[in-house]
């Protein structure tokens, strides 16, 4: 021992000798500096800046130094605060706080602060002090107060609850300290004002009132009433807001006048009962009355005492077939919805034959059966008229309309082909009409019949819902003016009719149905003889259309010969479409055509596939060639009509015609009046024409100085001079305005009539000398 002191002197005396000595080097600032960064930089060394730039420190005393001011600043201080006591960066203060908290269990960095457990003790005091005090405190105002995080705080203080906290957590809610003191005073409190109340109240109100806690209230009411200690209960949950305090007295009165209204009325309103203090009414009713059978409507519950009451008086409607108002049997407070509910309830259950009419009016069937009677006769009537007066064909025809297009200026591509086919007719000469090349086609099978009386029914089918037999006003009119209806509201009146119109209207629809089907068949039978007639006489107009064709081909001028085609066009041909079109026609209405945008609108009634080919035979009349017409009749006249026609010449009938044409013209020579000159020299010029070129010619009047240019080369030069004259004299007599010129001139026509109308005889002994 006395070694190591002697050992320790001689150090110490060293120590005292180098200190007095002087130095005979030293180095500067710079270099020391120099030296301790190089140091630093090879690891040889650990040490830190301080703020100042003046002093090197090692992380050991900086950690030496945090822990003594953390003592001496009483267990609290911020890192920031630290930094600039030990003039040291923030940087090296908050690792060397880091370290310091994990090597240390009693210190914590919290939010940058370092905090001890002295700190947290001292707090902790002062947390009971004020506990003490109040008897409750909350994790939150301790956070506000001391500016710690709520988690924190509520850690430590946890584990000095029963050492330096006199306290308790709160059951229902962790983050509150409690005193035993503080939750003695409260029970009695709530015990208090709970006993004192007398009808329902809310919670929001009482805990607003009298500052109770709202976890605290519930738990210490559910214990209260679990005890028996008060005599109530709580409804509406765990909210403030939604709760309800009853007191058992209320409840009582409240059970009590609930039974008696029931037993009385044999209804519950919700209203009343939510007036009462009844949250959930329609739970409250059934498990009030879990035993009854209760009918829930929207606005109230109803009990079997009323529904049975309802039941006998639909019993004695249906006994004396007759309506009765449920309103007045129930009670005011019921919707039109809820009556209809309980009215559809008792009917569906019993299979009642009676309907609810307006919500609240029930009718016996037999009454409603009653009411229709009137009716059966009417329907009668109307649907007789209207099917004899053509309204129901009229409706289908308007229904079912054609989409067909009908263009007068465009033709189908097959119309085109065919007149490109038949486009090398050459003008000129008497056998300039035969030279033009014909198509060549298959001529069609007999097909059946398409437009029968299946598609009639069809279409009446397809429109019964058009036919409308009386509206719903009318109907409520009819109704209101029976005896049997008197003292019903005004609504049930417009509702009985919207009811019973469907049912007229389908009956209605159901017999001008069978009326009009017996029209068609009946109209069917008549259009099959009419097509077989109709059949004939295309046969034999073709033929005269044929003969008048080939009389035009006499004529060498082709502008004459255009226009006597385009007059036999207009004329006869016209004449011909318009027949075939009225056979067609499926309205047992009669029609007439006259012109061209009637047959236009009657193309638009018919069914595309009977349309398509009648339009094509119209659309050739514009055409105005007879040989495309009489070529487009016999492509179509099958597919449109239904039947066909004899289209191949026969030269037999031909002479037929063309005696029969001749003697016609004469029959109106010889009956035609001496006055008539114009029409005379006409019947000449179409008989002389014949008799000499042995083709008859369909021409107007204005056509008469053509034929007879053209009939001077048949005639002598006695029957020239004769027509020539008469001719001249027709026409000074048509351009004469003066009376006593017109006499002379038709003095002098009477002389040369007899004469003139004995032209066609003379010519005919020349052409048959047997004659």
């Amino acid at each position: 021992m006395s070694d190591d002191w002697e050992e320790i002197r001689r150090l110490a005396g060293d120590l005292q000798r180098i200190q007095l000595s002087g130095a005979s080097q030293k180095l500067s600032e710079r270099n020391i500096i120099e030296i301790v960064m190089k140091l630093q930089s090879c690891g040889l060394l650990d040490v830190l800046h301080t703020s100042d730039g003046k002093k090197y420190i090692t992380p050991q005393h900086l950690l030496k130094e945090i822990k003594e001011e953390l003592d001496v600043c009483g267990g609290r201080i911020p890192l920031g605060e630290l930094a600039k006591i030990l003039c040291v960066d923030y940087v090296h203060v908050e690792i060397q706080s880091s370290i310091l908290s994990k090597s240390d269990s009693s210190v914590f960095l919290v939010l940058g602060q370092l905090v001890n457990n002295d700190y947290i003790d001292r707090l902790c005091e002062e947390v009971n002090e004020v506990l003490q005090q109040k008897g409750c405190i909350s994790i939150a105002t301790l956070t506000k107060e001391y500016d710690l995080p709520s988690e924190f705080l509520e850690e430590q203080i946890g584990k000095r609850i029963g050492s330096i906290i006199e306290g308790f957590k709160d059951e229902e809610n962790q983050k509150n300290i409690l005193t035993m003191s503080y939750v003695l005073r409260q029970k009695a409190r709530v015990r208090g004002v709970l006993s004192a109340i007398t009808v329902p109240t809310g919670v929001a109100s009482l805990i607003q009132k009298f500052d109770f806690s709202e976890e605290l209230f519930f738990s210490m009411a559910d214990e209260l009433i679990r005890l028996g200690r008060i005599h109530g209960s709580l409804i509406g949950g765990k909210k403030a807001s939604k709760a309800t305090y009853i007191p058992h007295a209320y409840q009582k009165s409240q059970n009590e006048w609930v039974d008696s209204f029931f037993a009385t009325n044999s209804y519950l309103e919700y209203d009343a009962l939510s007036r009462l203090g009844i949250q959930d009414t329609k739970s409250y009713i059934k498990k009030r009355f879990k035993d009854s059978d209760i009918v829930y409507l929207s606005s109230c519950a109803v009990g079997q005492v009323l529904v049975d009451s309802i039941d006998a008086s639909i019993d004695e409607v249906i006994t004396s077939n007759f309506w009765m108002e449920a309103r007045t049997l129930l009670p005011s407070i019921l919707s039109d919805e809820d009556i209809r509910t309980i009215l559809k309830k008792s009917i569906d259950e019993r299979d009642y034959s009676a309907s609810i009419v307006g919500d609240t009016v029930v009718i016996s069937n037999n009454f409603i059966s009653k009411l229709k009677e009137p009716f059966t006769e009417l329907i009668r009537k109307k649907a007789q008229e209207d099917v004899d007066s053509g309204k129901i064909a009229s409706i289908i025809s308007g229904k079912n309309k054609s989409k067909l297009t009908i263009n007068e200026d465009t033709g189908s591509k097959k119309d085109d082909r065919r007149k490109k086919a038949t486009g090398g007719k050459v003008g000129g000469g008497t056998q300039g009409r035969e030279t033009k090349t014909k198509s060549t086609k298959k001529k069609k099978q007999h097909k059946k019949e398409k437009f029968s009386d299946s598609e009639d029914e069809n279409e009446l089918e397809n429109d019964a819902t058009n036919l409308i037999f009386m509206t719903a006003p009318e109907i409520k009119h009819k109704i209101k003016i029976m005896d049997c209806v008197d003292g019903m509201p005004d609504d049930v009146y417009e509702e009985l009719a919207s009811l019973l119109q469907p049912e007229f209207n389908t009956n209605y629809a159901d017999l001008a149905k069978e009326w009009y089907q017996s029209a068609i068949s009946a109209s069917m039978q008549n259009k099959r003889k009419a097509l077989g007639d109709i059949s004939e006489k295309v046969s034999s107009i073709v033929c005269t259309i044929r003969l008048f064709n080939k009389g035009i081909s006499v004529f060498k001028d082709d502008s004459v010969k255009s226009q006597l085609e385009k007059h036999l066009v207009k004329t006869i041909c016209t004449d011909l479409i318009n027949e075939i079109f009225i056979s067609v026609n499926n309205s047992p209405e009669k029609i007439t055509i006259s012109s061209s945008e009637q047959r236009s609108k009657l193309l638009q009634s018919m069914s595309t596939e009977q349309a398509k080919p009648l339009l094509k035979i119209h659309k050739a009349l514009g055409g105005g060639n007879v040989d495309e017409f009489i070529e487009s009749l016999e492509d179509n006249f099958e597919e449109g009509v239904g039947v066909s026609f004899r289209s191949k010449p026969d030269k037999k009938k031909d002479r037929q015609v063309l005696f029969s044409h001749r003697q016609n013209l004469l029959e109106q020579l010889n009956a035609c009046p001496e006055e008539e000159e114009a029409l005379i020299l006409h019947l000449v010029v179409l008989i002389s024409f014949q008799l000499i070129h042995n083709q008859m010619i369909h021409a107007s009047g204005k056509f008469v100085p053509q034929i007879i240019s053209l009939l001077n080369e048949g005639l002598d030069s006695d029957a020239q001079i004769l027509l020539a004259s008469y001719q001249s004299k027709v026409i000074e007599l048509l351009k004469a305005n003066d009376e006593s010129e017109k006499n002379d001139i038709k003095g002098f026509l009477v002389e040369l009539t007899p004469a003139v109308k004995k032209l066609p005889s003379m010519l005919k002994k020349t052409a048959d000398p047997n004659a």
